[in-house]
């Protein structure tokens, strides 16, 4: 057993790859997960420590957009923080090879506002993308004030989040229009959930490529 500080491993639970992370009366602490060898340096080994590398470089780049705000914002309600709970939800995604292996199984927005209601999409030869959805403002954790927040993965840098949080739309209109700035045959993965006005509670996203 070893005890642990590192503010972005705090409240994270459970095992990645060959580590087990575990709390013990007050303290965070972390231990391998035996094995019938403990040749630090097998090849399982060398895939688990790739894998977390991998999850971790795409984190990075959230903390300098406002996703670092909403996985901040949902860790702190469930009592852990924002890197803990990203790597919970999402670590599967990722492959030691340094690639996303399933966009739809991706999680950017996350937290207690109503989610997006029946979203759709369609896009002209200008690559010009129309949104539409239901108004759902009379739900609970729902205003017509919503912000639409948009965040686009394109093909050729997936692990470089565009993140469109000035959009002029709401969830009251209904409808929203956006261009992707991309070459022809780069393929676009497009996240769509809601934010209150203060940037303080966020929905779960709504998946689409493009």
């Amino acid at each position: 057993m070893a005890k642990h500080c590192n503010s972005l491993l705090r409240g994270l639970r459970g095992r990645i790859g060959n580590t087990i992370f575990y709390r013990n009366g007050d303290q965070d602490c972390i231990r391998s997960y035996p094995l019938e060898y403990h040749d630090a340096n097998t090849p399982e080994q060398q895939k688990n420590r790739a894998h977390l590398t991998v999850a971790l470089r795409f984190y990075q780049q959230l903390k300098e957009t406002l996703l670092k705000e909403v996985w901040k914002s949902e860790g702190h309600r469930l009592k852990t923080n924002g890197y803990a709970l990203f790597m919970k939800k999402n670590f599967h995604v990722f492959t030691p090879e340094g690639k996303i292996a399933d966009f739809s199984r991706l999680q950017i927005g996350i937290g207690r506002r109503q989610d997006v209601n029946n979203m759709t999409h369609s896009i002209d030869p200008e690559d010009k993308v129309t949104l539409q959805w239901d108004d759902n403002s009379g739900s609970p954790s729902a205003k017509a004030t919503d912000r639409l927040i948009v965040v686009v993965l394109y093909g050729n840098r997936s692990f470089t989040p565009v993140v469109l949080d000035k959009l002029p739309f709401l969830r009251e209109d209904e409808i929203a229009t956006f261009s992707l700035q991309r070459k022809k045959g780069i393929k676009a993965h497009i996240y769509c959930f809601f934010a209150s006005q203060d940037y303080k509670h966020f929905s779960n996203d709504k998946y689409f490529k493009l």
